[in-house]
């Protein structure tokens, strides 16, 4: 997600300073992410506080800063929101194509030439 939003925002020409609000909606299910922080925590501290990885004694800096709001996560249904549905199915074509990329290479093809025109 936070490259993701790094490339929009370069693709954009907008400065991270420049943004007032980011909000993240999901499919509903809580997610954890190593036990320790849930979604809406790991997003918050990655974009607006930065990482820190202490295995490899690296620090990684936020997207924006912590002048930025609190981030919020919603959890959402995705046969409700077609948004979220939308990413979902192109999620699952990003994955299949990298998966299958030996058995059905015009997929891979076709992700690469998206990947590269900023279209994923």
């Amino acid at each position: 997600m936070k490259s993701g939003i790094v490339d929009a925002l370069r693709l954009q020409g907008i400065a991270a300073s420049e943004v007032d609000a980011v909000s993240v909606v999901v499919d509903e299910h809580s997610t954890s992410i190593d036990g320790k922080y849930n979604l809406a925590e790991s997003v918050d501290e990655e974009l607006r506080c930065g990482m820190f990885n202490p295995t490899w004694q690296t620090s990684y800096p936020p997207v924006f800063s912590d002048w930025l709001p609190k981030i919020p996560v919603s959890y959402v249904d995705s046969s409700k929101v077609a948004m979220v549905r939308a990413a979902d199915v192109t999620a699952n074509w990003a994955f299949m194509a990298e998966r299958d990329k030996e058995t059905y290479p015009r997929a891979y093809e076709m992700l690469s030439k998206a990947t590269v025109l900023g279209l994923l």
